[in-house]
């Protein structure tokens, strides 16, 4: 059984203002890229992923980094900042 498995679901009371709670690598590859351009159309030449997709990445990784989960969610606040993301893969993409 994984550490995860045997682990209880995450609850309110285990999170912290400001604490790292995991790091989970989000591959902005070329078939992230195709399945983004396929929905939202051509990414642009300026080499930078477009914001929604550094959503998407975020939220996968909450997924990951977040299990077991209890059923349901409610947020009631959350705030994002984004630095540019840039990638020679991102190249590839276009």
């Amino acid at each position: 059984m994984s550490e995860q498995a045997s682990r209880h679901p995450w609850l309110f009371d285990e999170f912290r203002p400001g604490a790292e709670l995991g790091l989970v690598g989000i591959d902005l590859d070329a078939q992230r890229a195709r399945n983004w351009s396929a929905i939202y159309g051509p990414l642009g030449a300026d080499e930078m992923a477009p914001a929604g997709m550094l959503v998407a990445a975020m939220m996968e990784a909450y997924l990951k980094v977040f299990q077991p989960r209890p059923p349901g969610n409610i947020h009631a606040g959350q705030k994002l900042t984004f630095a540019p993301a840039r990638s020679s893969s991102v190249r590839a993409w276009m």
